[in-house]
């Protein structure tokens, strides 16, 4: 057979005399057209990532290029796009791979490309075609193989999946383009194992040719994990150590309704191993450390304050997130230098099962679109824009309409700071609030393929947020009848931009360039009027914060970094990379205690890292790096030196299992400080800023030791332990002390303060605990039971006496169950329980960081001067759901329906004191009680 233009008068005869060949191949292959990309780094509405292609067709005076397709299928285009004729026959090029990258338009110059490595050459005829034949010379006895893993919805690469050569006892990992390579193989044939967390695994046959090179794309179908936990534990799906030290939160429990009566992607996360959500505002906690020790990142971008208002307001819209993934103690180099850990959440762009989805709750309205397309070149690219925005307006959730009056009621001990000639109020004898909270964010993310080589992927996000409360109340004192008018109004906006370009340079290199902004802006002001007597009814003030001065804070972020990673064998990864930062910060903060506080930071930071993941032998790798940053203002080079070990083993006495041992130094560049409100009346109890390091301060310091151990004793059983120890020899937070005494030398006049020691004060830390998960799963019936045991503690050197104390956030001990049985299909029940005992510092922040300092107002000071002795109440919560699920006409609707905190039970999240004749009670704050709350979503 002969492939190829011929003239018709020897098209026939040549077909006849080569009749007796069972088939032959012929095509064209089309050079690649590498067109560069104009990185719109404002624009909002792209971002993608394309499953790179084996083959693209473009005009011949371009780059010829071939990327792991058929030999087959590379020789038939090629023999229609450069004009030529080939003979061969159809078991010849079976099972053979081609890759190519030539810039030369010769077609014998191309042609000798493609065959390169393939066992294939090729001889000219006297009538110029060209006949391929089988290279004469010894067989060798190994090939190599290399592929990529993506998303059989989206296309889009599947970074860490496992990839496992089982008859060959060997594995291996993708990296961030989903890429695996074997460097040698035993040719013939192989049993290919595939697997990833929330993907159903694939099990396949292929063959490796001798000296050949054999290319994949294997496409996984997402399976998503319904049940509870939200992370899916999907440790017995792959290399079961690769999770280790980490959590993944996907698409499916982040969007699920939680018992605030709205999705919270923070609040969900809270749930995990080692992490926990403390307080009304529900921040996140990663294994002891302050909220502030962590940073967020937005696909690489790191968003500053994700606000989670009790789990009511969220720092994302669910919908438009793909996973969270929460870094914890002995978190590798590549992640970053924060002295807790490090979350990542990435968009979830186009996918191809659904085309509009629309979710309704008490608390807000979400809804997502998503559009797919393919090229020319069968590139599939992909876009989404989700919107989200509160229910307020038209519903006031009472949950939060409960919890915001809770926190807005005065102090009635604390009020006597703002009103003159009286000791203060002995009750509260009636109260009027208003509350408004509003809040919108926009996601949108596009993915586009610029070539079978390059990929661009652009994303943006915008949120605002609105909270408002007014009070009037009326206080019976020792001189009395008194009225308190108070008005508190808090604003902030979050603004993230990225753009991304990949490039698959070969089946052994990739890099990708990344540029990216962030701006945080926020702005809080209050007002207080007290006035004697009580007479007439209450009346809402309306005009109380007048003129009254704001609290400002902002901080604006941009950076450039540039990513390598390459795989020099099949046992040995190499990534580095290297980021400029530029941050600017500033903010004013104003209170009765501190007096009107100006200052502002701005300053570049350069770092890099280098990191290497080798394997030791079947099922032991070891990870080892550093991080270097550069900080100008202090003109020194800072390292972070990590190393990890994991080892797998499929049998043992307790069956599989896997285990991780992990270290090193970790430092922290940017301080995120939460200065506590002063008011008696604010609606938020804390308020943040983020600054750059300046040349008055060094970077705190952690030290991090972990070990993790995951047991597989059946299919149905898991048992998960981690241990970790964090010692913190230098830690920074508000120095009130100082702050208070400046305020007292300068009153009312604004103070510029120039350097961050000023404010900021040095301490010391450590945090160290034990966490256990046992979990079972059966087709009917997922249970798990986790509990934990920590501790953190903080030595402040102004304060406490420089004594060891327990951490505000701290939560001793933890017991936390779920269980999920399917009753039908599309039917499932669901209950939760969590306890927490042993928390401390019970009273309103303010006592302990103003009162206290400020010379106790007349309180006794003993117990503002030990918070650990402090101990609240301890927290019971019972979580009973229901949730149905029904498809009709490509429509699926679902409903979930929460009975949340089913006993009804009041627990406290602080106290307030009050005085009485000659005593002093507690008066405690509770979140919201008993309470039924429910979803609606329909998905096209």
């Amino acid at each position: 057979m002969i492939a190829g233009p011929l003239a018709p008068s020897f098209r026939t005869p040549l077909r006849r005399w080569w009749a007796t060949v069972p088939a032959c191949a012929h095509g064209s292959g089309g050079p690649v057209m590498m067109m560069g990309a104009l990185l719109l780094v404002g624009m909002f509405f792209f971002f993608g990532v394309a499953p790179p292609q084996a083959f693209a067709q473009t005009p011949t005076d371009a780059p010829f290029a071939v990327r792991g397709a058929p030999l087959d299928e590379a020789l038939q285009r090629l023999a229609r796009q450069a004009d030529i004729d080939l003979a061969y026959p159809s078991a010849l090029v079976e099972g053979r791979t081609a890759f190519c990258r030539t810039r030369r338009s010769a077609a014998e110059a191309r042609l000798t490309c493609l065959l390169r490595g393939t066992g294939v050459d090729y001889v000219r005829s006297s009538g110029g075609t060209y006949v391929l034949f089988e290279r004469r010379r010894r067989a060798p006895q190994h090939g190599r193989l290399t592929g990529t893993v993506v998303d059989a919805a989206t296309g889009e690469p599947l970074p860490r999946a496992t990839v496992l050569l089982a008859d060959a006892s060997t594995g291996t990992t993708t990296n961030e383009g989903g890429q695996f390579q074997f460097g040698r193989v035993l040719s013939g044939t192989h049993r290919l194992v595939v697997t990833y967390v929330g993907y159903a695994t694939q099990v396949d046959s292929i063959v490796v040719a001798p000296d050949a090179r054999r290319r994949l794309r294997i496409a996984l179908s997402p399976q998503p994990v319904s049940s509870e936990p939200l992370v899916v534990k999907g440790l017995q799906q792959r290399l079961p150590s690769d999770s280790l030290g980490r959590a993944v939160v996907s698409a499916d429990p982040l969007a699920r309704l939680a018992g605030s009566g709205t999705p919270g992607v923070l609040r969900r996360a809270g749930r995990e191993l080692g992490t926990t959500t403390h307080g009304p505002l529900a921040r996140l906690h990663v294994q002891g450390g302050s909220s502030g020790e962590h940073v967020l990142r937005l696909d690489g971008v790191p968003v500053r304050n994700p606000v989670s208002l009790g789990g009511f307001f969220s720092a994302f819209s669910p919908l438009a997130l793909d996973r969270l993934t929460v870094h914890k103690a002995g978190y590798e180099a590549s992640q970053g230098s924060y002295t807790a850990g490090v979350l990542t959440a990435t968009h979830d762009v186009g996918r191809a099962d659904e085309r509009l989805a629309v979710t309704a709750d008490p608390i807000s309205a979400n809804g997502r679109a998503d559009v797919q397309w393919t090229t020319d070149q069968g590139r599939t690219g992909g876009a989404m824009v989700a919107a989200r925005g509160s229910a307020w307006p038209l519903y006031q959730a009472g949950t939060l309409e409960h919890l915001l009056g809770t926190w807005t009621a005065p102090d009635p001990a604390l009020t006597s700071f703002w009103l003159s000639g009286t000791d203060g109020p002995t009750a509260v004898q009636a109260q009027r609030h208003r509350t408004d909270a509003r809040f919108s964010d926009l996601h949108a993310a596009v993915r586009w393929p610029l070539g079978a080589f390059h990929t661009l992927s652009v994303s943006g996000y915008r949120a605002d947020n609105r909270l408002e409360a007014a009070l009037s109340s009326r206080l019976a004192t020792d001189d009395g009848a008194a009225t308190l008018a108070a008005q508190d109004e808090y604003l902030w906006r979050n603004t993230a931009l990225q753009a991304r370009h990949t490039w698959t340079a070969s089946e052994r290199l990739s890099t990708a360039l990344q540029a990216y902004g962030s701006w945080h802006t926020s702005q809080y002001r209050y007002g207080l009027r007290s006035s004697a007597g009580a007479a007439g009814p209450l009346q809402l003030p309306t005009s109380v914060l007048g003129d009254s001065p704001k609290e400002r804070n902002r901080v604006a972020e941009g950076g450039l970094t540039a990513e390598v990673d390459y795989s020099p064998r099949a046992d040995l990864r190499v990534e580095g990379a290297l980021e400029g930062q530029y941050i600017d910060g500033a903010f004013r903060l104003e209170n009765r205690f501190t007096g009107p506080v100006v200052h502002g930071t701005r300053a570049w930071q350069w770092s890099g890292h280098l990191q290497a993941t080798a394997s030791l032998g079947v099922g032991t790798t070891l990870t080892g790096g550093t991080r270097l940053t550069h900080v100008p203002v202090r003109n020194q080079t800072y390292a972070e030196p990590r190393l990890s070990l994991r080892h797998d083993w499929a049998e043992g006495p307790l069956g599989g299992g896997a285990f991780r041992l992990a270290g090193g130094l970790y430092r922290q560049f940017v301080t995120q400080a939460s200065v506590t409100s002063a008011e008696p009346t604010s609606v938020l109890p804390d308020l943040q800023f983020w600054l750059p390091l300046d040349a008055s301060v060094a970077p705190p310091r952690a030290y991090h030791g972990a070990a993790s151990v995951l047991l597989l004793p059946s299919t149905a059983w898991s048992l998960r332990l981690e241990a970790y120890y964090k010692r913190h020899p230098r830690l920074h937070h508000v120095d009130y002390p100082r702050l208070i005494a400046a305020a007292g030398s300068e009153a009312g006049t604004p103070r510029r303060v120039s350097r961050q020691s000023a404010l900021l004060g040095e301490g010391e830390g450590r945090t160290y605990g034990l966490d256990a998960t046992l979990r079972r799963r059966t087709g009917r019936v997922t249970g798990q039971l986790s509990a934990g045991w920590g501790t953190a503690q903080r030595r402040y050197e102004e304060r406490f006496d420089a004594r060891w104390v327990s951490a505000p956030w701290e939560e001793p001990v933890r017991l936390a169950t779920q269980a999920r049985v399917r009753l039908a299909d599309g039917l499932q029940v669901r209950g939760q329980w969590e306890s927490v005992w042993g928390r401390s510092w019970a009273l309103r922040r303010i006592y302990y960081d103003y009162v206290g300092p400020a010379g106790g107002g007349g309180l006794e000071r003993s117990s503002l001067n030990a918070p650990g002795t402090d101990v609240l109440a301890p927290y019971h919560r019972l979580d009973l759901g229901l949730q149905g699920e029904r498809t009709w006409r490509g429509v699926t609707v679902a409903a979930q329906l929460t009975l949340a905190n089913a006993l009804g039970r009041a627990n406290p999240f602080d106290a307030s004191l009050r005085r009485g004749a000659g005593t002093t009670t507690r008066q405690p704050r509770t979140l919201p009680g008993r309470r039924l709350v429910g979803v609606l979503s329909l998905r096209y």
